[in-house]
């Protein structure tokens, strides 16, 4: 009795096992697995994404890492975005038109930030104890338009910059590319490359492009 009672306990799990087996696969969109359009996005992801530290001594005062968002990136950022969320036709179009427009008038920057003590954690402020700037030649420095803190807790934000952490902060930093009083193009010839730099008297940061950056 007992051996003919422990089959039917066998069977009973093996059953439910299947059955909850079957209802996991049963995907009707198979966006829970990595798939080779997410490979695509992540490959570009890290091309454009560079990190850098400052230490004293032994002591971390900052880790960051910073994505810099390309004409490239963006393109591959709204492929990715319609593919999750099924975006067609003109929707697609005009998601495509906006990117290409943000890459014209602004230099976006997403920017992952740990520092040890909270009141180093003041990016976005006005006041702020750093200096965050752009440059591509070590002279002229461009200053952003606005640092913005960002929620991490968006999911659609730690799904397309997975370095989002609970021991980080993220920042967006938006610089110009167009002079509004003389309407030329600021920081000279961005083909030879940017440079963003962040720097306190903690130390300095520098985090480098080049635009013909390929994953």
């Amino acid at each position: 009795m007992r051996t003919n009672a422990l089959i039917y306990v066998m069977l009973a799990v093996a059953l439910i096992v299947s059955s909850c087996g079957g209802i996991y696969n049963r995907k009707s969109t198979g966006q829970s697995s990595l798939s080779e359009e997410n490979k695509n996005y992540l490959a570009v992801f890290d091309a454009w994404t560079r990190e850098s530290r400052i230490y004293d001594g032994l002591e971390t005062k900052l880790i960051s890492k910073a994505t810099f968002k390309s004409t490239a990136f963006r393109q591959a950022y709204a492929v990715e975005y319609a593919r999750i969320y099924r975006v067609k036709g003109s929707a697609y179009d005009q998601l495509v038109s906006d990117q290409e427009k943000a890459a014209s008038d602004y230099h976006d920057v997403i920017i992952a930030a740990y520092v040890p003590q909270k009141s180093w954690d003041d990016f976005s402020k006005k006041k702020s104890m750093w200096k965050i700037y752009l440059t591509t030649d070590g002279v002229e420095q461009i200053l952003p338009l606005e640092i913005r803190k960002l929620k991490k807790k968006d999911p659609i934000m730690a799904y397309f910059f997975p370095y989002t952490t609970t021991w980080n902060s993220i920042y967006q930093a938006r610089f110009p590319t167009i002079d509004p009083k003389t309407g030329n193009q600021l920081l000279g010839d961005p083909s030879t490359g940017l440079t963003m730099v962040m720097t306190s008297v903690l130390g300095s940061a520098e985090f480098q492009w080049d635009p013909q950056t390929k994953p």
